[in-house]
C-alpha cells in the first residue's frame, strides 16, 4: 500500500497557499483513512505548519527513520487535523492524526494518531 498521489510533483511550497493546503490536507486524509480508519474522521479543522528539516544525519536510522533523498533545510509540513469532539470521544490528544508531509515529494512520511497516542511511520507500510 502506499500513497502514490495523483497531483503533478511539483513542490508544494511552489503553489498558492490556499491550493497548497487543500493539497496537504487531502494527503493527510488519505493517509489516515487508508492506513488507519478506525481513527479517520470528517468534520476536521486543519493546521499547516511549515517547517524545516534539520540535523536530518541523526535520523536516518531507527522506526522513523527518514528515506535518503531528504536533506537539511528541505521543507516539510506538519498537518494537523484537529477534532472537536476529541474530548468526547476520548481521545489523548486535540486532533485525529498529525501528519508529515515532505515539500517536494509530497509523501506522507509519519502519522500520529492523536486518538491513541501512537506515531507510525508510513514508509514501512509502503514496502508490504
Amino acid at each position: 500500500m502506499g500513497l502514490p498521489h495523483l497531483y503533478a510533483q511539483k513542490p508544494l511550497s511552489e503553489l498558492p497557499e490556499k491550493e497548497r493546503n487543500e493539497i496537504l490536507v487531502d494527503i493527510a486524509q488519505i493517509a489516515l483513512k487508508e492506513n488507519y480508519p478506525k481513527w479517520y474522521r470528517k468534520n476536521i479543522r486543519p493546521v499547516i505548519v511549515p517547517r524545516v528539516f534539520a540535523k536530518v544525519e541523526d535520523q536516518k536510522k531507527g522506526p522513523l527513520a527518514l528515506p535518503d533523498y531528504v536533506k537539511n533545510g528541505d521543507i516539510f509540513y506538519m498537518v494537523y487535523l484537529y477534532y472537536d469532539k476529541w474530548y468526547e470521544e476520548k481521545f489523548e490528544y486535540d486532533y485525529t492524526a498529525r501528519v508529515l508531509v515532505v515539500d517536494k515529494t509530497r509523501e506522507a512520511l509519519s502519522l500520529h494518531l492523536g486518538g491513541c497516542n501512537l506515531i507510525y511511520s508510513l514508509l514501512k507500510k509502503k514496502k508490504k
